[in-house]
């Protein structure tokens, strides 16, 4: 399968691989290990940070108004109807993102889960897990967001949106999920009906995000993030579904990025996409990057852990001896306070990167930073290098929704039950 790689205006695009020099036109979907390089021709800069008031602070992704500022990411914590009432229900979470659906849903074993650092402090807060995606199909997530938003609580705002985590490494697949889910924008009233421009968007409840970021699928099934060949297909069937219908909200989902290369590359794949409404109107489909998923390949001892005795692992006998090992994968995606400095990282990178960018279309880009934000404090510092939505997953893991609030106070947001 070819993938045609649209000319970047200003960018010079290269494929590299063992020294070699190749065309865009020769780009294939089986050479997994070519890697996209394009070079800007701007240097890094400061992100001018939007930062947030002592009200709550609001921001739009695209037609999604989000206030305030503050929400789950995608993960195990985010999987059923309870769980996500409880999210939709809190007067602090300023949207709600659910665990990331496949088609059929995910089949999870035993050797899938979870477990928490020794010490759950919020400097110290660690988190591991094996798991894969949701048990439940995109099916049943449509019934449960039905459900919630045709009937909310009196005490819900409204407007609040609900964020569709999906995935799938097959473009076919993708567009049968992508499309269930715009037939479901339509029943519910969610795709307007009369024109709009990017300077009088509506405001819509349901938006789609892509994961492109799980580390824990096995060497078959790599992050598409990390290899364009993987990635292009499915930000086509993206685009195709936003230009069929612009009020769709439309983000990604990424890795931890550890070298300026890869930053430069997502950006790139991503401007390729741009184009012009009929009017002239510069326009990408891709609203916002949330950055950054968990760092796979990581491991904990059962030592260092809080499992007292490892809820994994078979009791001891003369055949089955106790595992050193935290999980019995037993790598697995590291999150929490040992992925914050490389999350602030890509936080700023990006916004460094997306703010000065020449096309107006691919600097109107937000960031959502994730990772290892515990405390008031880690909120002001995803917001100084950036971010315009900071998401929780840890420390919401450890302490329900009530870490939003608590977040909520020690930023000095004021709700209407303040």
């Amino acid at each position: 399968m070819s993938v045609e790689m649209p000319a970047v205006p200003g960018l010079d695009l290269y494929l590299i691989s063992d020294s070699r020099f190749l065309h865009p036109e020769v780009l294939d979907r089986d050479l997994v290990l070519w890697e996209l390089y394009i070079f800007p021709p701007y240097p890094l800069t400061s992100p001018s940070a939007e930062m947030s008031s002592p009200s709550l602070p609001s921001t739009s992704l695209h037609t999604l108004n989000v206030c305030p500022t503050l929400t789950n990411s995608s993960c195990a914590w985010a999987s059923d109807l309870k769980q996500l009432t409880e999210l939709y229900e809190c007067e602090w979470t300023g949207a709600v993102v659910c665990r990331t659906a496949t088609r059929n849903g995910f089949k999870e074993g035993e050797e899938h889960g979870v477990v928490f650092g020794k010490d759950k402090s919020e400097a110290t807060l660690t988190t591991l897990n094996s798991y894969g995606y949701s048990p439940h199909p995109l099916s049943q997530y449509l019934v449960w967001f039905r459900e919630l938003l045709c009937s909310p609580p009196p005490s819900t705002n409204p407007s609040k949106p609900i964020i569709i985590s999906i995935t799938s490494n097959d473009p076919r697949e993708l567009k049968e999920m992508v499309d269930s889910i715009q037939t479901f924008r339509r029943e519910i009233g969610d795709i307007p009906l009369t024109p709009f421009s990017n300077a009088n968007l509506p405001t819509c409840r349901i938006g789609i995000e892509l994961n492109t970021s799980c580390p824990n699928m096995g060497p078959s099934h790599p992050p598409p993030a990390y290899i364009p060949t993987l990635l292009l297909p499915l930000l086509t069937v993206l685009s195709n579904a936003f230009k069929a219908d612009r009020s769709l909200a439309i983000g990604l989902k990424l890795p931890p990025f550890v070298y300026r290369g890869q930053f430069d590359a997502m950006i790139g794949a991503v401007h390729l996409f741009t184009y012009k409404s009929p009017e002239g109107e510069e326009i990408n489909p891709f609203a916002y990057f949330a950055t950054t998923n968990t760092l796979g390949s990581a491991l904990l001892l059962t030592s260092q852990s809080d499992l007292s005795p490892p809820s994994f692992v078979p009791s001891p006998s003369a055949s089955t001896p106790p595992s050193e090992y935290a999980l019995p994968t037993p790598l697995g995606g590291l999150a929490g306070a040992p992925l914050h400095p490389l999350a602030l990282g890509n936080v700023f990178t990006f916004t460094s990167l997306l703010s000065p960018y020449p096309a107006q279309a691919i600097a109107r880009i937000k960031v959502v930073g994730i990772g290892g934000v515990a405390d008031g404090e880690g909120v002001r510092r995803m917001q100084s290098v950036g971010a315009a939505v900071v998401g929780c997953a840890s420390v919401f893991g450890r302490d329900g929704v009530g870490a939003f609030a608590r977040l909520a106070e020690e930023v000095g947001w004021k709700g209407s039950s303040a």
